[in-house]
């Protein structure tokens, strides 16, 4: 079976990913509603709870979120699983039923927690070695680039220094939005053998190890195609969002409590998420069967090679050790 070059197939699986979620957007839109919309609410009762026991200073803030991200942390797998399945019914042929995406066995369900977080831990370091090993030459250039502008143009160094540093910014802010984004990607794709196929963890976990030893370079590549691009819708449309929203209240001069303020800025972002999520799931499940079919027909193929060779070489002992079909045949 010939293998398809990476970068074609890579496009061919963005394309028909976009193509399916057009098609069935109400549907993959529901379903990821009807997971985060519990994740926000549960959100917004966390943060009214800290500040009204704890106060409203930025630290507490900031646990809040982190406490949101880590309770949410397996609802939000949850969400993915259930957005592969539906994906998986449309792939098929099937409609893509509320109930149906959403039904996952509980123990099945804390093995994929479980699995995902040690696979999250792994990849995250991975994930966060390269994006140093990218923005640790980037800073040295722009400090080299402000000691350049600073000794020879004295007169712009400073204006030349900030558009450096905006123009350096975008890239570190696209670059980690991008690894970022990857690493998601990677995540989701781990789900897959937990949530569309109905196998033990044992040989889930097989079935995904032997997926990512295969061509490993087009595996990097997928995952950070549609990293690169979930990365920059996020930024793109929850940054204008978020800048819209505070471009109104400074005009307006609302002065809304803290609690509301909150609210508003987890409502934009699960929002944004119900949106943006939806084709992540999608691209990790078509990628995920392809591999599966590719992987199958060689392996068809190969036994089929195997057991032509053994007929043969069975059928050609049978005529040596048959004499009076050796002399018929002469």
């Amino acid at each position: 079976m010939s293998r398809t070059r990476a970068l074609p197939f890579v496009l061919d699986v963005l394309d028909q990913g976009f193509w399916l979620y057009r098609r069935h957007l109400r549907s993959f839109a529901l379903v990821a509603a009807t997971l985060l919309t519990a994740l926000a609410i549960g959100a917004m009762a966390l943060s009214a709870l800290i500040r009204a026991s704890l106060g409203n200073s930025d630290v507490w803030l900031l646990f809040t979120w982190f406490l949101a991200l880590l309770l949410g942390y397996p609802l939000l797998l949850y969400a993915f699983a259930a957005l592969s399945r539906a994906a998986d019914a449309a792939l098929s042929g099937r409609p893509i039923r509320l109930r149906e995406s959403l039904r996952l066995a509980p123990g099945r369900a804390c093995r994929m927690v479980l699995f995902n977080s040690v696979f999250a831990i792994i990849t995250g370091i991975a994930a966060g070695a390269i994006g140093v090993a990218f923005a640790c030459p980037l800073i040295f250039g722009l400090g080299m680039a402000g000691a350049i502008f600073s000794a020879f143009l004295l007169d712009s160094s400073s204006a030349a220094f900030l558009a450096m540093f905006g123009i350096f910014g975008q890239i570190s802010t696209l670059w980690s939005m991008w690894i970022a984004g990857a690493w998601l990607a990677g995540l989701i794709f781990a789900l897959q053998p937990f949530a569309i196929e109905a196998q033990n963890f044992r040989m889930a976990l097989q079935r995904m190890t032997g997926l990512l030893d295969a061509q490993i370079g087009r595996t990097l590549l997928m995952f950070a195609s549609a990293g690169a691009i979930f990365g920059t819708l996020a930024v793109i449309y929850t940054g204008s969002l978020i800048m819209l929203l505070l471009l109104i209240a400074d005009n307006v001069e609302l002065n809304l409590p803290a609690t509301a303020g909150d609210a508003i800025a987890i409502v934009v972002i699960v929002g944004s998420l119900v949106l943006l999520l939806p084709p992540l799931a999608i691209w990790m499940t078509i990628f995920h069967r392809r591999l599966i079919q590719e992987r199958d027909g060689v392996e068809l193929a190969a036994w089929i090679d195997a057991w032509r060779a053994a007929a043969q070489a069975a059928s050609i002992g049978n005529r040596a050790q048959n004499p009076y079909e050796r002399l018929t045949t002469r």
